[in-house]
């Protein structure tokens, strides 16, 4: 047994063996835009930072939530009739935290099903909270531009509950066949890699099949200190992109430690991760990240954030990477450690802040530095060594006074060559997709959210996505955009500058309108339209599709980059 799974499994077995008494604790709601978009609106109403739990951390605790849920009802907020409906979305989904407000249907299907109407089953007693629900989505559409059917077949099994209230359990598995959009196909025909998955086999024609697997438990540690263990994803910030940490890839193994105390959140997370995927039937090459971030809230509405991550690895061919154990001290600035050992790995640091202000408003934004000399930056010479990327992105709930239209409007710059390092084992990738914004690097981006709720079970929402992005002409070819080359092959030592290379302009729009039938099943029907123009017509593709989605218990697929 490997160092790393001796220690995970030491802290593991003493949290539960040597704890006495464990505290409260619960499970995750899955990563859900839409879902979370509801619990910033009423932070964003109270002009004051949650008093529960720090936004910018995702997922959040479904006993945070409820929590959140009971605070803001305190609260003299000018709410709508689709608000209350929310919210009642919100008691029914988390019921197991409202025992006395959710009643049980009074003629559940087949005498033991649908007894609540979130779930296909659930038992509840003093020591044992069980869920279970189907998962399904099946889709039809079809791309116009080449005449082209689109279908997604997704069949699978959610489950989720609790031990004595103080063991979490969560377990989530599909599988899916299906023929995707164009430019998802070309992305995987380049990257060898599927938007949000890992591993993937062909299916009938330029079709995909795939599992999609995540689990994990939970464990109140103290009153203030919980961990998480499984097989997930995680997504640090405020904003629609993370220039830190974001759901954009596949799920990877990890050790989480949340410590919540005062006006304090301190996370530390501890990762193996995927540092190439070859499709083959072979062991792939392992690599390895850990992460800390400190949140706090200044004053009423003011949250701030600061970051730091390390990736590590072997890098020798034929030696099997093992964790550094001197990353594991959750205190202790890694740039220093790593210093200690040698500067062998990849550190980058990052700040975040919130601003919520006048009940309509919040301002947020990210900062993130790879690695940068003074000097260089002085000279303003496009030095390649100086990596960096900056977000600042803003949210207005009930637009000019219209209940329920939400505007969102976010831009991220990310100078070429960040996120990249000597090999696989230090860039900030996994399973050959970027760990924080999907266009990787050397990009400009602007994104418009707009969501209107006109009524209690609809949602209309528009997306514009808008990037200038350098491209290379082959492999041989870096221009600091692609995160999985090294940069020891750069182009050029100076003169470096956002967008070069091939410049290409990406243009997305997205247009939906989701329907809730009942709890957590929706129909949705969706438009994209997206437009791909480069300097030398190499990259150009134009994508015009429509989408006729029901799906049950399951995330909005989407292929937003």
């Amino acid at each position: 047994m490997c160092l790393v799974k001796k220690l995970f499994l030491l802290i593991f077995l003493g949290q539960f063996l040597a704890l006495s008494p464990a505290f409260s604790q619960s499970v995750y709601a899955p990563l859900n835009r839409d879902y979370y978009w509801k619990l910033d609106r009423y932070e964003i109403k109270s002009s004051a930072n949650n008093p529960i739990y720090h936004s910018v951390q995702k997922p959040i605790l479904r006993k945070d939530i409820a929590d959140m849920v009971d605070t803001t009802r305190q609260m003299e907020l000018e709410l709508s009739a689709r608000d209350d409906f929310n919210f009642d979305y919100l008691i029914a989904d988390n019921h197991e935290w409202f025992e006395d407000e959710v009643e049980e249907s009074k003629k559940p299907f087949l005498k033991s099903l649908y007894k609540k109407k979130a779930d296909l089953f659930y038992y509840q007693d003093k020591d044992f909270e069980f869920h279970i629900n189907p998962v399904f989505e099946f889709a039809g559409g079809n791309d116009w531009e080449e005449n082209e059917a689109l279908t997604i077949n997704t069949r699978g099994v959610e489950l989720r509950g609790s031990i004595d209230k103080k063991v979490g359990f969560y377990s989530y598995i599909t599988d899916t066949q299906g023929r995707f959009p164009n430019y998802v196909r070309q992305f995987a025909d380049s990257s060898n890699a599927l938007v949000h998955e890992g591993f993937w086999k062909p299916f009938n024609e330029e079709g995909f099949d795939f599992f999609s697997p995540r689990g994990y438990i939970t464990f109140g540690v103290t009153k203030h200190i919980g961990l998480q263990f499984g097989f997930d994803r995680n997504f640090i910030g405020n904003g629609y992109r993370s220039l830190i940490l974001s759901d954009f890839g596949n799920a990877y193994t990890f050790l989480k430690f949340n410590t919540r105390v005062w006006k304090i959140n301190y996370t530390n997370i501890f990762a193996q991760m995927t540092g190439f995927y070859s499709g083959r039937n072979e062991r792939y090459p392992r690599k390895y990240m850990a992460l800390h971030h400190f949140s706090m809230n200044l004053g009423k509405n003011v949250n701030i954030g600061l970051a730091e991550t390390v990736f590590f690895g072997s890098g020798e061919p034929f030696v099997e990477p093992t964790f550094e154990i001197s990353y594991l001290n959750p205190i202790i600035f890694y740039r220093a450690l790593e210093h200690q050992l040698g500067s062998p790995d990849n550190v980058c640091i990052a700040l975040d802040f919130k601003w919520n202000f006048l009940k309509h408003f919040s301002l947020y934004g990210q900062g993130f530095l790879d690695e940068f000399l003074l000097d260089e930056v002085r000279d303003q010479n496009g030095w390649w060594g100086n990596k960096y990327g900056f977000q600042l992105g803003g949210k207005y709930i009930d637009v000019a006074g219209i209940q329920n239209l939400d505007l969102q409007v976010e831009t991220n710059i990310v100078r070429p060559f960040t996120y990249t390092h000597e090999d696989i084992y230090r860039n900030y990738a996994h399973y050959n997709q970027a760990l924080a914004n999907p266009y990787g690097a050397n990009f400009r981006e602007f994104i418009t959210i707009i969501r209107y709720q006109p009524t209690d079970r609809l949602q209309i929402k528009f997306k514009g996505i808008f990037a200038n992005k350098g491209l290379d002409r082959n492999m041989e070819d870096n221009n600091g955009g692609d995160i999985m080359k090294p940069y020891q092959t750069r182009n050029q030592e100076y003169g470096n500058a956002i967008g070069q290379g091939i410049g290409t302009d990406v243009g997305l729009i997205d247009l939906s309108f989701s329907y809730m039938l009942k709890h957590n099943l929706f129909i949705d029907l969706q438009q994209v339209f997206r437009q791909t123009d480069s300097e030398s017509q190499l990259f150009d593709l134009s994508t015009n599709y429509t989408m006729l989605t029901l799906r049950f218990n399951k995330v909005k697929r989407n292929w937003n980059f």
